[in-house]
């Protein structure tokens, strides 16, 4: 009688001699749960209705506005720093203390002109650690805006 490991030794050896290969008659189906499409919740659709306004109801005045462009321009910019260091030699200054010299004619668009000088010129440096109060007129109100502290050296 042959022991446990007696028996299973010529087994061994066979099938490390033999060469197995495995056909498959019919593909397999492979599950990913990962490969699946995610579900989106249905939208609803809730439409208001629509306001509609008859051409008498709307002011040509308040489409003009939106048509008024304008020019700044940075040549009339740069001559008023000039001029004010003609006036001040030898001083630091800020954008408040310009813009009261000279008063922004053009509103806010004038205001962002100053912040891309300041960004073109290396004379001119932006402390953000530090605000300054502008002020300027539209329409027979005058409009404050905080802005960082904008110094010409």
């Amino acid at each position: 009688m042959h022991s446990y490991t007696d028996k299973y030794a010529d087994t061994k050896t066979a099938i490390s001699e033999t060469c197995i290969s495995v056909s498959l008659v019919r593909p397999t189906e492979m599950n990913f749960p990962q490969a699946r499409k995610l579900m989106l919740p249905e939208k609803n659709s809730d439409f208001d209705e629509i306001q509609t306004y008859e051409q008498e109801d709307v002011e040509q005045l308040d489409i003009a506005e939106l048509f008024t462009q304008f020019y700044i321009d940075e040549k009339e910019l740069l001559n008023h720093i000039a001029e004010y260091k003609k006036q001040n030699p030898n001083k630091q200054f800020t954008l408040q203390e310009l813009t009261e010299a000279y008063p922004i004619q053009k509103g806010l668009s004038e205001l962002v002109a100053w912040y891309g000088i300041a960004n073109k010129d290396d004379t001119i440096t932006i402390d953000s650690t530090k605000h300054d109060v502008i002020s300027y007129q539209k329409d027979d109100t005058l409009l404050k805006v905080k802005v960082p502290r904008m110094i010409f050296i």
